[in-house]
This record gives C-alpha cells, structure tokens and sequence, in this order.
C-alpha cells in the first residue's frame, strides 16, 4: 500500500539557517515590528534591530578568533538576547552549542568537553557554575561572554563584542550571514544535548538543512489548520519552551521567527505568570508541555484570567491523553489542544497533529 501524504513536497534551499529564518522574517514583517517581547518587562526587538545585532554579533564572534565549524556554548534561560545570540553564531560560520541552564557543573563539563566548545555565552547568575565546570573539564576558556540581561555593558558584554565590530556591521548587501557562500548540506548548525534517559546526554548534531527543512514542515502543517490559526494571520507565539532544547530552537526561534509573528519571551516558568502574559499580550499559539497543560484544565487560576485570544495549544515532550485533551478545551472554549512527536535527533519534530483533525489520542502526520 501506497501512502501519499496530505502536503505537497517542499524545497528545502541551501542557505546558512539563521540567513534564512530571519529573510523570511523580513519578507513576512515590517522593519518595526516587535517581533521579540519580554513577558514581564515589555521590552522588545523589532525586526530591523535583531538583524543589526546578528550581524554585529556575527562579526565580533569571528573577530574573537572563532573559526567556522568550531562550537561556542550558548549557558541561559530563554531571554529575548537569546536570539541574536544563536543566530549571530550560526550567522558567523560557528556551531551554536546550547546548554540547559539547569545543569549542574558536572553536567556542564560533560557538554563542553564532548562538545569541544571554544567559546562559552553565560546568562545571569551562572558564572560560578561555568567555572566550577571548567575546572571539572580540565578546561580554560579564554572566551567567556556575559549574555547580559540587563544590558549594563559589563565586562566581556555579548553587546560589547557585538559593539566591536559595529563599524563594519552593514556591508550594504542586506545579508545576514557572513559568509558569501551557503554552507554545504551537511555542515551544523547546532549542536543539542539529548535528554540522555539512558545515560549521559549524547551531542546530537544538526545541520543547516536540517533545521531550515523542520521548520518549513512545521509550517507547512499549520497551513492544513483552522481557518483562525497560524498561516491565516500573524499570530503572538509564547516563547516559553526552553531556547536550548530543539523544540525551544525548531518550533520558536526558527519555524514562529520565520512566520513574521510576534514571540513573548518568558525566562522561567510560573503558572500565574503564563496567565498574566496571556492575557496581557493577547497570545494566540503557546508551545506547551503536559504538565502545564495538566494545570490549564485544573488550576482555580486560570479562571481569573482571560485566555480567550488563544486558539491554539501545541503540547510536546510527553503524550497527552485524551480525556486531558477534551478537559482542557471544555474549560476554555475556543481552544483546540493538538501535540506531536519528535526527539533531538530528528530536528526534533517527527509528526504534528493539525487542529483540523479532531482526532485527540492522535500525535499527527508524519
């Protein structure tokens, strides 16, 4: 038997990844828009502005002396810096190495070492943790960048190294990546830790075609969805899946970036304060996990709230049931809850459900 899939083949082009997300943003958006925004603070990029600071950022990583192909590790909580900071990596030739910024020092070590990471960008209040592991690793980095939250220009600031090389930032082409030529089909892009459920976690390499062709998939099956959801208008993501997981990096700061929306940015996870970014940035598609969704059909919370801008729940990282499925959406009328499947190793999306399917024990289409 013969299985023709529901969506027509798709191109994938060979581009640097971080050239082609961000040009699709371009073509999809408005120089001003705010496509990043900080939950909390309000504060956001537009798109003009995250493209200057890639491509500053892009230069003075390879001003630092990082080569192409070498790994520099990226250590902090999802912020809306995270961005330009993955994409300047990727934009100089570099391999961006996300690290959970829940690991322990020993954790961390492991990633550096197996990684081979020449470089290190630390969030706030992760310092100690980056040394006690490169003692562990028996490593000195000599490249060791503050992401910088609160953008105070500290010391080794990733904006003072994006600020170095600011005089040359614009060549007047309008590229983003550095490098004239795209890179070759097998050449990564990423490098992501697997959960490591039976043992350390393993590097996982991802390429550039890797990562462009899932998020052009994930995009693709939204286009099957519900005349309300994405694909039909812009839509405001929540940008709380973890930036250095792949579903974070695939379903957020690739395939929602691509689509010229509108990402809220959240830097850790509280019930209260997901509700309150809900309703005060009108988000419309979250990216959830189960267990949160578990406390959008439970919680006494949510009902303080209003969630009515929200059409559209997409849960990863575990089976939902489909009783939890028919609550959740009970609870909140006009909300349809669809999950898929996926591990680091497949860029991570494998399947995804559409929101025209009402089949709710169902993890998707391939």
């Amino acid at each position: 038997m013969v299985f023709e899939p529901l969506l027509p083949p798709i191109d994938v082009p060979v581009a640097n990844v971080a050239e082609y997300v961000l040009g699709e943003c371009r073509r999809r958006a408005d120089p001003d828009h705010a496509v990043l925004v900080d939950s909390a603070s309000g504060e956001a990029l537009a798109v003009e502005q995250l493209v200057a600071l890639v491509r500053r950022f892009a230069r003075g990583v390879r001003a630092s002396g990082i080569r192409p192909g070498e790994a520099v590790c990226v250590f902090a909580a999802n912020s809306i810096y995270y961005p330009f900071v993955a994409y300047g990596i990727v934009a100089a030739g570099a391999v961006c190495a996300p690290a959970n910024p829940m690991y322990t020092p020993r954790e961390l070590a492991h990633q550096l070492s197996d990684m081979g990471c020449r470089a290190i960008v630390v969030g706030d209040g992760l310092q100690d943790t980056v040394d006690e592991a490169q003692r562990l690793a028996g490593i000195t980095l000599d490249r060791v960048w503050a992401m910088d939250e609160t953008k105070s220009r500290c010391e080794r600031s990733v904006f003072l190294v994006a600020d170095a090389a600011a005089s040359d930032a614009d060549g007047g082409d309008g590229r983003i990546a550095l490098d004239s030529e795209p890179p070759a089909p097998t050449a990564t892009a990423y490098m992501c830790c697997s959960s490591g459920t039976t043992g350390r976690p393993k590097c996982v390499v991802l390429t550039h075609r890797n990562m462009i062709a899932n998020a052009m998939q994930i995009n693709a099956v939204k286009t099957l969805d519900l005349p309300t959801a994405t694909g039909r208008k812009r839509e405001t993501f929540l940008g709380l899946a973890p930036f250095c997981h792949a579903y974070g990096l695939s379903y957020v700061l690739h395939s929602a970036v691509m689509l010229g929306g509108r990402v809220v940015v959240m830097r850790r996870y509280s019930l209260e304060a997901l509700l309150a970014a809900v309703e005060q940035h009108r988000i419309t598609y979250a990216y959830l996990v189960p267990p949160i969704v578990n406390a959008l059909s439970k919680d006494p919370l949510v009902d303080s709230r209003d969630l009515s801008s929200m059409h559209t729940v997409l849960s990863g990282g575990a089976a939902l049931s489909p009783t939890l499925i028919t609550t959740t959406e009970q609870r909140l009328p006009g909300l349809r809850v669809i999950q898929g499947y996926g591990m680091t190793e497949m860029s991570p999306a494998m399947t995804m459900l559409s929101t025209s399917h009402r089949r709710p024990a169902s993890i998707g289409i391939l």
